[in-house]
């Protein structure tokens, strides 16, 4: 189980810096847009920089308590999966 709970706290991480990527690039088109009077870049920069954020906070909060649920649900239980390990 410890693999699995390591597992997730990288998935975590690896969701909130793929967000936090993708706000950092929004935004940086979105100062572009304003600085050239770009109207496309200011569009393209703001949908970047909210779905950065959507995904930063999905990151946070959707992901641990899903896997958790998932990956640690009753069917998986260590008594339940004793059958597979039991001594000889």
């Amino acid at each position: 189980m410890a693999f699995f709970a390591s597992a997730v706290g990288v998935l975590q991480k690896l969701v909130i810096a793929l967000g936090a990527g993708l706000g950092i690039w929004g935004g940086i088109n979105l100062m572009e847009g304003y600085g050239n009077d770009n109207p496309g870049a200011k569009s393209q920069g703001m949908k970047q920089l909210m779905a950065g954020g959507g995904g930063a906070l999905i990151g946070t909060t959707l992901v641990p308590p899903a896997f958790r649920s998932f990956l640690i649900c009753p069917r998986n239980s260590e008594r339940s999966m004793s059958h597979w390990h039991k001594d000889t």
